[in-house]
């Protein structure tokens, strides 16, 4: 939900029977809303609480009031709309199974960029990175007897 006008606002409190607080001169101008906002909220928390979700949405919706569902992950990516458009690809990940991965929205000459890889596991590269910093196999080996390196 978004109330970023006076209208909105009031849209607001009509759709939670708290018209009066336009009156109340806690609220009822920018000033002094911001002075006492803590209140505001708290206030507008406790009228939501007392209403299902649908019922909140249909009244907002009703007095003009930006406003949608929130969505849990889950939700979000079983939207048939994400299938559609090609925006969710599955790719295998060795440690975590499949996975399903949001693909870039970007497009140049009409081609989607690549789906990156998965991120290494932890001390994957290790061996690598240390001889690309010049460490010799003799040395990384009694890193590894130390400890200091997996």
């Amino acid at each position: 939900m978004s109330a970023a006008t006076d209208r909105q606002r009031a849209g607001v409190l009509k759709a939670l029977g708290k018209e009066s607080m336009m009156s109340d001169p806690r609220f009822n101008s920018m000033e002094s809303l911001l002075q006492n906002i803590d209140a505001y909220r708290e206030s507008l928390a406790d009228a939501f609480k007392q209403l299902p979700t649908d019922v909140i949405l249909a009244r907002l919706i009703e007095n003009e009031v930006p406003a949608a569902r929130c969505l849990s992950r889950a939700e979000v990516l079983n939207q048939r709309q994400l299938e559609s458009n090609g925006t969710l690809v599955e790719r295998d990940h060795p440690l975590m199974g499949s996975m399903r991965l949001v693909r870039s929205p970007a497009k140049f000459n009409g081609e989607s960029l690549p789906v990156a890889g998965h991120a290494p596991a932890h001390g994957q590269d290790t061996d690598q990175v240390l001889a690309d910093f010049g460490l010799s196999s003799d040395a990384l080996e009694a890193l590894k007897v130390a400890g200091a390196v997996a």
